[in-house]
């Protein structure tokens, strides 16, 4: 049987939410999943950063969904963006995604074609 993992490779900063920096965490298939540990964990990142990521995340369905958002001390989390990445992409190509909504980011990532 055939499986596909989603590699999320890297993640950079074009435009923050306003402020000097956000404080971002990522949601894979609404689950919070970077940074890893700590489920109130966080990273800070301003424009211009960028963080290499390297993890490993299996499709369950034909499609997944990373989304970012910015932790805040008060009031709900700002939505970053979000994307929807397609299990049947090029296995082993590199692409990026725009993540944008209240912020701008880019995600790098590939799909990993996992044969039995």
């Amino acid at each position: 049987m055939t499986s596909y993992d989603l590699k999320v490779m890297r993640l950079q900063c074009v435009q923050t939410a306003g402020g000097a920096t956000d404080d971002v965490k990522m949601q894979i298939d609404g689950v919070k999943r970077w940074p890893p540990g700590d489920p109130e964990g966080y990273v800070t990142m301003a424009v211009g950063n960028y963080r290499d990521i390297n993890e490993r995340y299996t499709f369950h369905g034909d499609w997944m969904n990373v989304f970012l958002y910015g932790d805040t001390t008060f009031g709900e989390d700002d939505r970053l963006g979000d994307a929807n990445i397609p299990r049947e992409s090029l296995p082993g190509v590199e692409f990026t995604a725009n993540l944008s909504n209240e912020a701008q980011y880019v995600l790098t990532y590939k799909v990993i074609k996992i044969e039995d």
